[in-house]
């Protein structure tokens, strides 16, 4: 099997990029695909590590974690979007799970694995207003901070074909994020100018009730790895919407990653 390796690179320059500013952003979803007893799959991203265990041949258990580092955004984007006016969140989270897990053979073609995995996480971000950056009064950073706390709770069903050199499964994730009350730095502006730089916005209350309310999230995964039997690149294209009565703006709605997997 061929690779385009200039498209593979693209790839991985579009996992770094695209990430929007939000107070909150999805790990990988772990989708293993574990279908034989003591089999262990470990997934490497720059910013996520995954590892699933089969212990027996019907049951697995899953560690999940995740880093996210604060990084700037494009000049100039803090007067064309509220999230273009803070960098990119700080934080993560570390979560576990149980699962079950069921494989469908056929003579013919590759074995089916349908899974279903539970569990709990915890974590947090930080994004910090761009003005801290230009600020000639001496200000620190926590002044110019937004912090949120989170617990979480999820489930996800999957199913997926298993091949030696190929995997692809979908994998649906609801989570039930519960956030602490965040912290808002003193210095946080209150207001971002729309386009037009003739009316004022202002957003921070409304940054304030989405970090502190409880969120439905559905994250759908398609995901897919390709190599040797042991070792494979994977491909994961992440959505996430939430539900109808919280707002979408401080959530990212797509996310891609990329990395290595290992089978043992």
């Amino acid at each position: 099997m061929k690779f385009c390796y200039p498209w593979m690179l693209l790839v991985c320059m579009t996992g770094c990029i695209s990430c929007t500013r939000n107070i909150y952003i999805p790990n990988q979803v772990n989708a293993p695909l574990l279908h034989e007893k003591h089999q262990l799959k470990i997934d490497a991203a720059p910013s996520n590590l995954q590892a699933a265990y089969a212990l027996t041949d019907k049951f697995a258990v899953m560690v999940n974690g995740q880093y996210t580092w604060e990084r700037l955004g494009r000049e100039g984007s803090a007067t064309s979007s509220r999230h273009g006016r803070f960098t990119r969140p700080l934080g993560g989270v570390v979560e576990a799970g149980l699962g079950i897990f069921k494989k469908f053979t056929h003579p013919d073609k590759p074995p089916i694995v349908l899974d279903l995995y539970a569990g709990y996480g915890a974590g947090g971000f930080s994004i910090s207003d761009h003005a801290y950056y230009k600020d000639s009064t001496g200000g620190t950073h926590r002044d110019y901070t937004v912090r949120t706390r989170f617990r979480k709770f999820f489930i996800q069903p999957g199913f997926g074909m298993v091949h030696k050199r190929v995997e692809l499964a979908f994998t649906p994730r609801f989570t039930f994020l519960r956030y602490a009350i965040p912290f808002v730095g003193s210095s946080v502006s209150e207001v971002y100018l729309t386009n037009t730089f003739d009316n004022q916005i202002t957003y921070l209350p409304e940054m304030r009730k989405a970090a502190s309310s409880a969120t439905f999230l559905y994250e759908p995964a398609f995901t897919l790895r390709v190599g040797s039997p042991h070792f494979k690149w994977y491909f994961q294209l992440l959505g996430s919407t939430v539900s109808m009565f919280d707002s979408n703006d401080y959530y990212p709605f797509i996310s891609i990653t990329t990395g290595i997997s290992a089978r043992f």
